[in-house]
């Protein structure tokens, strides 16, 4: 009987890429890239949660900004108001043309407004006698509370427990509307204006962070003025 014939068959090569442990090393530091990639982007947009509302070290956001809104010019009129205040008595801007005026605009429930009220009383002792007059007035519509998420409308109330919790020596108006500080541009609290004798914007940038020193520079050189 002639041999049995051995077949000529051969298995087909297995279709696919066999990886080898340079592809797992590469797979690994694309995957350490990625990651460190999206860890960026998150901690990126971290920050910007955290930092927004604040304009600064020594300031609280105005929640009732207008985005893009800037100070009013230099060399402006000054917008005038009217309004009462926490000693019963009604105050204009223009009954003290004559006299440099510092217009600070704030909140009662702004924490920079209430730690700043004791040198801004020192600013009112050491300018006592001199030709200068200062007003304090709110630019917010939320009453003293709001930090605690207390959202109700300010009131003459809220005014009167500002101005004899933090012993503020010169006048505190109250504006229920608002107007005044929509008037000024006001996104931060506290702002300061100094306002010439002729009744016209002199300073709406004083240096921060506020003091003594900053606010008698911006005062001093206005009494200076002839």
């Amino acid at each position: 009987m002639a041999p049995a014939r051995q077949s000529s068959y051969r298995p087909a090569p297995k279709s696919g890429i066999r990886l080898q442990p340079i592809h797992f090393a590469l797979i690994a530091v694309n995957v350490l890239i990625l990651g460190g990639l999206i860890w960026f982007i998150l901690a990126g947009n971290n920050t910007a949660t955290t930092t927004a509302g604040t304009t600064g070290s020594t300031t609280s956001a105005n929640p009732n900004a207008v985005p893009g809104e800037t100070p009013v010019p230099v060399g402006q009129v000054a917008p005038d108001f009217s309004l009462p205040a926490t000693d019963g008595t009604t105050y204009s801007l223009s009954q003290f043309k004559g006299k440099v005026v510092l217009l600070e605009f704030m909140a009662p429930w702004c924490p920079h407004c209430q730690d700043d009220s004791k040198f801004m009383n020192q600013v009112y002792t050491a300018y006592q006698g001199k030709n200068v007059q200062m007003l304090a007035v709110n630019a917010t519509g939320y009453g003293r509370n709001y930090e605690s998420g207390d959202e109700s409308p300010i009131t003459i109330d809220d005014q009167k427990w500002f101005h004899d919790n933090f012993g503020l020596q010169f006048p505190l108006l109250f504006d229920q509307q608002v107007k005044a500080g929509a008037d000024y541009n006001i996104i931060s609290f506290p702002t300061l204006y100094v306002v010439d004798t002729a009744g016209k914007i002199a300073a709406n940038q004083v240096v921060k962070p506020y003091s003594l020193a900053s606010i008698s520079a911006a005062l001093d050189a206005q009494l200076k003025q002839p």
